[in-house]
């Protein structure tokens, strides 16, 4: 069940109520906004609860909504045509996603599910797509994430198009690690819910596959970790993929 705004029940998956009009900042898109812009995003934004495993939204549904991920992880995947899970992205807290209702084709092309017990802030397109005709700071911000998005579509695709496998898995947890990752020492802490299935289902690999290489990635010193946790040192792995062509900003 979700409860929207206006007390009326829907048939999602979620629990919701009204976003609070404070605490903001902590969502990217919205961080250079004064308190007062703030307030008026805050009047549109609904909260909705997802557990583990639960769909935000699926493939199909009608693209009416932008998210703001207040707390948890989110992968965002399409099922392949011999019904395989691929996973196209991972969104961390404070990231918004859900963009494609600004497209003409009006319904999801991909799945958006969460990993964690999760916390999503929504907005209506409509809503939104007035905002940033009001506040220009807003749409700015918007066009960035929206470069940042691409930019980052086409590192990611230019390291799927690698032969070595190695590589590619090394581009997706460098990727991952600076997003979603959590600062230790020199290195930078994957969430323990990016397990090395998940990994697999970004690079086209198996699980045991995934394994292997990040056996050899520890002794080459790349990769850190223990019991499941996989650390990754930025440096090392951005001179690896320098070397293979690939140009990681």
């Amino acid at each position: 069940m979700v409860i929207v705004a206006n007390g009326t029940e829907g048939g999602g998956r979620g629990v919701g109520s009204p976003g609070p009009g404070s605490d903001l900042r902590h969502m990217r898109l919205l961080a250079g906004l004064a308190p007062q812009d703030l307030g008026e995003v805050a009047r549109f934004l609904n909260i909705r609860h997802y557990r583990p495993g639960g769909f935000i939204f699926d493939v199909g549904e009608r693209a009416d909504k932008i998210y703001f991920l207040d707390r948890g992880i989110v992968k965002v995947t399409i099922v392949s045509p011999d019904g395989r899970e691929r996973i196209l992205d991972v969104i961390d807290a404070g990231d918004t996603f859900g963009e494609s209702f600004l497209g003409e084709e009006r319904g999801r092309t991909s799945a958006a599910q969460s990993l964690t017990a999760t916390v999503v802030r929504t907005m209506p397109a409509a809503a939104f797509i007035s905002l940033m005709q009001t506040l220009p700071k807003l749409c700015v911000a918007f066009v960035r994430r929206l470069s940042d998005l691409q930019r980052r579509a086409l590192l990611r695709l230019d390291a799927q198009m690698q032969a070595d496998r190695g590589v590619r898995l090394l581009a997706v947890l460098v990727d991952l690690a600076e997003r979603c990752g959590r600062r230790v020492g020199e290195g930078y802490l994957l969430p323990v819910e990016l397990t090395q299935g998940e990994l697999g289902r970004m690079v086209g690999l198996n699980r045991s596959s995934v394994s292997v290489l990040l056996n050899r990635k520890r002794r080459a010193g790349i990769v850190g970790g223990r019991g499941g946790t996989i650390v990754i040192n930025p440096t090392l792995a951005r001179e690896e993929l320098r070397k293979a062509g690939l140009l990681f900003s």
